[in-house]
């Protein structure tokens, strides 16, 4: 488990902005894969009525840092960290982004670091707001649990300037916080009021509150599964083999039709069988089936036998 408090630098930047702005939109997103490894950015994005008016207000103050400059600073600073960044103007609006790939919590842990300073001047304290993250992904043999919380607070403090504080209203609707997260498996939201959106989550806290989130995922490992199903589907055809074994084709049997067969009263007739004769030199022998009878030596003609054969 980590928890890195980020004192947001940044935010107090943010806050001038937001004074003279339109809309304002501050992204801060997580995402983790089931070997606990993922990826942390950060998005800021104006719109073009907001940098038109912040662009002025730099002309009409060149002595003054510019708010676009400040937010610029705090991205090139991300860069020199090992952050990749880009910067787009879309509409005439501008988009500053920022990501950074961690291997496990101990990388996370030092983007967080980053983060809280990158662009920051140590001389000047700033506790506007901050931010807590946490994170762990367990994998056991069969599945992989994420789990993922923290809280945000965009209050004042206890020392604010009222006047400041009658300005969370207006603040509110002019700039917007998002926390975003990515969990392997199937997420859960806990606490928070977030809303799944895609394969994430995503919180939407407001200026002037504090908002704790929370929210959990489960997921089956696919290879363990098929780790177990693989053998017991083989045990299971191997045993179906034994019992059943390899039987012979029987022949089909032709049908004898109703007619065919013998009924009470029929005369069954059976052929005699054949009468076999024997010469031999000095008398003969008359075979009909098993009844064998001989003639007396010296008799010169054939005896009839059997079924009135005369030779």
């Amino acid at each position: 488990m980590l928890r890195r408090t980020v004192r947001a630098g940044a935010l107090l930047a943010l806050l001038t902005i937001a004074l003279s702005a339109c809309d304002l939109t501050v992204r801060i997103g997580t995402s983790f894969q089931p070997d606990g490894s993922g990826e942390f950015s950060l998005a800021v994005e104006l719109d073009a009525e907001l940098v038109e008016g912040l662009q002025q207000a730099a002309e009409a103050s060149p002595d003054e840092t510019s708010s676009i400059s400040t937010l610029e600073e705090l991205f090139a600073g991300l860069e020199r960290s090992g952050w990749e960044t880009s910067r787009r103007a879309p509409g005439g609006g501008l988009v500053l982004e920022a990501r950074r790939a961690f291997a496990d919590e101990a990388g996370f842990e030092r983007a967080l670091a980053e983060l809280a300073g990158a662009g920051r001047d140590d001389a000047q304290p700033v506790d506007l707001a901050s931010l807590e993250l946490d994170y762990q992904v367990t994998q056991s043999f069969l599945r992989t649990d994420g789990r993922f919380d923290g809280t945000i607070d965009l209050g004042f403090g206890d020392d604010v300037d009222p006047i400041v504080e009658q300005l969370a209203d207006v603040l509110a609707d002019t700039v917007h916080f998002e926390i975003r997260t990515r969990l392997p498996g199937e997420t859960t939201v806990r606490e928070g009021g977030g809303t799944i959106e895609g394969d994430g989550v995503v919180w939407r806290p407001r200026i002037g509150t504090v908002t704790t989130f929370l929210a959990d995922s489960s997921q089956l490992r696919a290879g363990s599964l098929l780790m177990i199903l693989i053998p017991v589907l083989l045990i299971v055809a191997l045993i179906g083999w034994l019992l059943m074994g390899r039987r012979a084709p029987v022949a089909d049997l032709e049908p004898v039709a109703a007619g065919e067969l013998p009924t009470e009263g029929d005369v069954i007739t059976l052929e005699p069988p054949a009468v076999v004769a024997e010469v031999h030199h000095n008398g003969a022998r008359a075979f009909a089936g098993d009844e064998q009878r001989g003639l007396p030596e010296g008799d010169d003609g054939f005896e009839q036998r059997g079924a009135g054969l005369d030779l």
